[in-house]
């Protein structure tokens, strides 16, 4: 038993019950028949790891020849004694037709409970091969005794060197690895005693080094296995990320030429007909950009990339804003559309308002998707701590049996190809996320054929005292609005065609003629040349890409002491990781493709500072204005 003892404790000091299996260390013993057949072989039995009283892992066959794994232990005395009391059994069994020695020895976690049994049976030949020996030793001095004198000579040289050529013969299988052999004349109190108990002294020690080598040699392997696979892992979630990196550049690059032309051609004096068409492409690409959107979030959150910025936010007017941007969907549909915020819940709070307004467009939208006529109720109300948002519907419910997996990804209640309503099925499973990485939660009822009600808790700090509201393009176009028109100088660097005629065409409609150029060398050239208001950077570039330019105009400005330009990335890597690197590279601000113009307009009016560059502001500032009210 102790040599089976030591095989587990090669494995680690401690035995725990970790989800209905049995763990030394970090090694399940559950189904781990290479252990069992190591003991097995070391003491020349069979041996058995119980779970309870379930076999786990043994190496014991059943009258068909298979491993008796899943049988249970009978009740009884070893029951009693190992199970119950917590104590060692020793006894004798009938094993398959041959007699066995066997040895119960209770598996306990460091508590003290009970959670297995190892079990070690030896044959009980191996251990009556010694009285064996006496007793033909014992026949053979009788018949000595009634023998002839010359006769004992001869017995007693068979009583001195048969024994002693035993040992010598289990003293040599030893020094060849075979440790588990028997070794006569351990009862002997003379030479040859000591001999043979100096003899198992010697196979206890060598089994001891054994188990310590093959102890280390796992431990090196199962260090090398996870260090292999962590690396697999890194390199998986590596590759991940740049393919939708990649992808995300790639979709979005068209999706600018659609949604930018869209905007533009929306200004336009256009007949219904046309002007219906537009809003089919319009929202067509901002679903598949919301698509788009809704995956990169999900990477973002598997590979732990997902950062919250934190910030002073106006809840309810956040909540009026999805109020107005889905009220005329609401109307379309007839539905009663109502908003209710407490007056416990009203004021300024800290988290990221871009995700608290991600999960509640999400929830409108999904309870717009899902209810044709009734009423969507949202409700802001006081949490403990926090706040609780409540989105209400009158729809078509979700069935009891979806109800546990619809927050899981991909997940849809109707899956079939007859389903009336679309989707990824991702966005209650960004919701949960997002829910879950601002320290809360989101829970759903729901009644089939009466509607759904999710509530979002959210730990949310109220600060006290009112938000200061400051718009950087607003208060830098105010006071310019009354000056002479100056024009705007617009540097582009932006290699794909449709784009170039996209970045043509906005400007063009505010009386604005950009110069573009191909490639960041280009953009570099282009700054020696002359002075400009700004500079718009594409990312991915041939000869050179845009964060290399940027970095090169920022360097040859420290060494002229040229006044910076601000450079703007203009660009589809709209990743996180991405953005950073950009302002990092000494970038000014950004604005992600598909381009929305209003956005654009602002960000530009945000970087010119109006005391440096007066009339860039002011050219910024009217086209900005012109616009928004065109």
């Amino acid at each position: 038993m102790r040599v089976a003892w030591q095989v587990l404790k090669g494995y680690g000091k401690s035995a725990n019950l970790i989800g209905g299996v049995i763990y030394i260390g970090g090694h399940s013993l559950n189904g781990d028949f290479s252990t069992v057949d190591l003991i097995k072989d070391l003491v020349g039995g069979t041996a058995t790891i119980f779970q309870g009283d379930r076999r786990v892992a043994t190496n014991v066959k059943k009258a068909d020849g298979g491993r008796a794994v899943g049988t249970l232990l009978a009740k009884g005395p070893v029951y009693d004694a190992v199970l119950v009391q917590g104590r060692p059994y020793r006894g004798k069994a009938n094993i398959l037709g041959r007699p066995f020695y066997t040895a119960y020895d209770p598996i306990k976690d460091p508590s003290g409970k009970v959670i297995g049994i190892l079990y070690v049976g030896v044959p009980q030949d191996e251990f009556l091969k010694p009285i064996q020996v006496i007793e033909k030793v014992s026949i053979l001095i009788g018949v000595v005794l009634t023998g002839i004198l010359s006769g004992l000579s001869v017995l007693l040289c068979r009583w001195i060197f048969g024994p002693l050529t035993a040992v010598q013969a289990a003293l040599e299988r030893t020094m060849t690895g075979d440790v588990c052999g028997v070794v006569p004349g351990l009862d002997r109190g003379d030479d040859i005693g000591e001999l043979a108990r100096a003899v198992v002294a010697f196979q206890d020690k060598t089994k001891e080094n054994l188990l310590a080598t093959a102890a280390a040699e796992l431990q090196r392997a199962n260090a090398e296995t996870a260090r292999r696979q962590m690396a697999a892992a890194e390199a998986s979630n590596q590759a991940k990320t740049e393919f939708l990196a990649i992808m995300s550049h790639e979709i979005r690059t068209p999706l600018n030429g659609v949604l930018a032309m869209a905007q533009v051609m929306a200004r336009d004096r256009l007949p219904k007909m046309q002007r219906d068409r537009l809003d089919v492409i319009t929202r067509s690409g901002e679903t598949l950009l919301a698509i788009l959107n809704d995956v990169l979030d999900l990477a973002k959150i598997e590979s732990g990339k997902l950062e919250l910025e934190e910030a002073e936010f106006d809840l309810e007017q956040l909540a009026l804003g999805a109020l107005g941007a889905f009220t005329e969907a609401a109307n379309a549909k007839g539905l009663s559309f109502n908003l209710k915020v407490d007056d416990a819940a009203r004021g300024v709070y800290r988290g990221d308002s871009v995700r608290v307004r991600q999960i509640l467009y999400n929830l409108i939208s999904n309870a717009l998707k899902f209810t044709e006529n009734g009423h969507i109720r949202v409700r802001i109300e006081r949490g403990d701590p926090g706040v609780r948002i409540t989105v209400q519907d009158s729809g078509i419910g979700i069935p009891g049996d979806k109800l546990g997996s619809l927050f899981e990804r991909f997940v849809q209640a109707d899956t079939s190809t007859t389903r009336k309503f679309g989707g990824t099925g991702l966005g209650l499973s960004i919701c949960a996320e997002l829910a879950a990485a601002m320290g809360g939660d989101i829970a759903v009822r729901s009644v089939t054929g009466e509607g759904s009600e999710f509530v979002v808790h959210l730990p949310l700090p109220l600060l006290d005292g009112p938000l200061l509201r400051i718009n950087v393009a607003e208060e830098a176009a105010a006071p310019l609005l009354n000056q002479g028109h100056a024009s705007l100088k617009v540097l582009a660097a932006e290699d794909n065609a449709m784009n170039q005629l996209v970045l043509q065409t906005i400007f063009a409609q505010v009386g604005i003629w950009p110069v573009i150029v191909e490639d960041g060398a280009a953009a570099v050239k282009a700054w020696r040349d002359e002075d400009w208001d700004v500079i718009l950077m594409d990312v991915q570039m041939p000869v050179m890409d845009g964060p290399a330019a940027t970095r090169a105009i920022r360097s040859l400005e420290q060494e002229t002491g040229r006044r910076p330009t601000p450079i703007i990335a203009l660009t589809a890597n709209a990743m996180n990781h991405q953005v950073a690197e950009y302002l990092a590279s000494g970038m000014s601000s950004f604005v992600a493709k598909p381009v929305n113009i209003s956005e654009l307009f602002a960000a530009i009016s945000e970087v010119l500072d109006p005391d440096a560059r007066p009339d860039a502001a002011e050219g910024a500032a009217k086209a900005a204005l012109a616009w928004a009210s065109s």
